[in-house]
C-alpha cells in the first residue's frame, strides 16, 4: 500500500484569498479530490455556467430528460478538460454497502463519471445530493504546495452542506467564515512566519 502524502489536502476545500485576481480562480472554493506527491486535482464548487444547463449534456449523450432535470445547473469545475463530465455526490450505498462505481473523497463524499448516474439524474431518480460539473482544476507536482505556502489559498475540511445546501453565490463567504476569516480584514501582503 502506498504511503499517504504527508502534505495532502485531499478532502479539503481550498478557498481563494481575496488578492487572487485570476479570472478562473478569483473567489473560488475548490474541493480537493486527490493530492499526492505528483500533483492534485479537484472541482470548483461555486461557479456555474450561465448558459449551459444539464440539458446540453443529456442531449450530447443521447439521454432522455424532462424540463425539470434539463434545467439543472452545470458547474465549471476548472480549466482542465472542460468537456469532461463529472458528478460530485454524497456516497452511494446499496444494501449498506458502498458502491464501487465511485471515487471516494471522504466516507460521505464521492465523485463519479458514470453515464448510468447521468441517466438516473435525467430521470430524476438519483438517490443522493449531487452537482454536475464540466472540467476540473489540476496542479502539477509541487504546484499546489507552493500556492499554499505563498498564501494563494486557505484551506478547511470538506463538509457536504457547503456543496449541496449552501446557495452557490454564498459559498466563498461561508467557507471564509468557517475558517474564521473576515475577507474585508485580510491584507493583500503575503508572508510566512
Amino acid at each position: 500500500m502506498e504511503k499517504q502524502y504527508e502534505n495532502s489536502l485531499k478532502a479539503q476545500f481550498i478557498v481563494a484569498m481575496p488578492q487572487l485576481l485570476d479570472s478562473v480562480f478569483s473567489k473560488t472554493v475548490t474541493c480537493i479530490c486527490e493530492h499526492t506527491k505528483t500533483g492534485a486535482f479537484g472541482f470548483t464548487i461555486n461557479k456555474t455556467y450561465n448558459q449551459v444547463k444539464a440539458a446540453s449534456i443529456f442531449s450530447t449523450l443521447n439521454i432522455p430528460y424532462n424540463k425539470t432535470t434539463g434545467s439543472i445547473p452545470v458547474f465549471s469545475g476548472g480549466p482542465v478538460n472542460p468537456g469532461d463530465v463529472f458528478i460530485l455526490h454524497e456516497t452511494i450505498c446499496t444494501d449498506n454497502k458502498i458502491s464501487t462505481n465511485q471515487f471516494m473523497i471522504t466516507p460521505d463524499l464521492a465523485m463519479s463519471t458514470s453515464k448510468q448516474i447521468l441517466i438516473d439524474i435525467a430521470q430524476n431518480i438519483f438517490p443522493v445530493p449531487y452537482i454536475i460539473i464540466l472540467g476540473y482544476a489540476g496542479w502539477e507536482e509541487g504546484q499546489l504546495d507552493h500556492e499554499i505556502m505563498t498564501n494563494t489559498w486557505l484551506n478547511t475540511e470538506v463538509y457536504n452542506d457547503l456543496i449541496f445546501k449552501e446557495p452557490v453565490k454564498k459559498r466563498w463567504d461561508t467557507a471564509m467564515e468557517k475558517i474564521g476569516i473576515n475577507p474585508l480584514l485580510i491584507s493583500s501582503n503575503a508572508g510566512n512566519a
